[in-house]
C-alpha cells in the first residue's frame, strides 16, 4: 500500500530567510556570484503602502523573495532542498517538490503501517516539522491512502 502527505508551504516566497537560501545553494555548489546576485536582489528593499491620499512610511522588508520573478522559482528550489531529502528510500519512503508544494509518499503492508511512516517524516528529528522551524515556514497538509 502507497500514502501520500502533501505538503504546502504557507507564504513559501515571503517567508525566505536570505541567510539559509544563500547557505543552502553554497552547499549544493552555486558560484558566490549568483548567490551575491539574489542577495543584491534581495537585500535592502522596502515598500510603501498607499490608500486613497494617504500614505504611510516606507516600512523594510526583511525577507523574502519576489513572487512572479522568474529567478525566484529558481531559488526556492535550493531553499526548500533539505525538506526532499527528509524521507529515507531504503525505508519505501520517497519524495518530490515543485516550489511550494511537496508530496511524500510511504509503502508499508498496510496503509496504517504507511501512514505511521509518514508521520514519522513529519515527526522525526530532522523531519518535516523540524525543517519547517528552521526555516521558519508553515506547513499544511492532507494525507491520502
Amino acid at each position: 500500500m502507497l500514502g501520500a502527505l502533501f505538503l504546502n508551504i504557507k507564504g513559501a516566497f515571503p517567508s525566505v530567510i536570505l541567510e539559509r537560501l544563500v547557505h543552502n545553494m553554497h552547499c549544493r555548489g552555486v558560484p558566490r556570484e549568483y548567490t551575491d546576485l539574489i542577495r543584491r536582489k534581495v537585500e535592502n528593499r522596502s515598500t510603501i503602502m498607499a490608500l486613497d491620499d494617504y500614505t504611510m512610511p516606507a516600512m523594510v522588508i526583511p525577507r523574502g523573495l519576489d513572487q512572479g520573478c522568474p529567478l525566484s522559482g529558481i531559488a526556492y528550489q535550493f531553499y526548500n532542498a533539505d525538506l526532499i531529502k527528509i524521507p529515507d528510500k531504503k525505508s519505501g519512503e520517497d519524495c518530490i517538490g515543485f516550489i511550494d508544494d511537496t508530496t511524500i509518499t510511504a509503502e508499508g503492508r498496510d496503509l496504517e503501517e504507511a501512514f505511521k511512516k509518514l508521520g514519522d517524516t513529519i515527526a522525526r528529528l530532522g523531519g518535516a516539522l523540524y525543517w519547517a522551524k528552521l526555516m521558519s515556514a508553515t506547513l499544511h497538509w492532507k494525507i491520502l491512502g
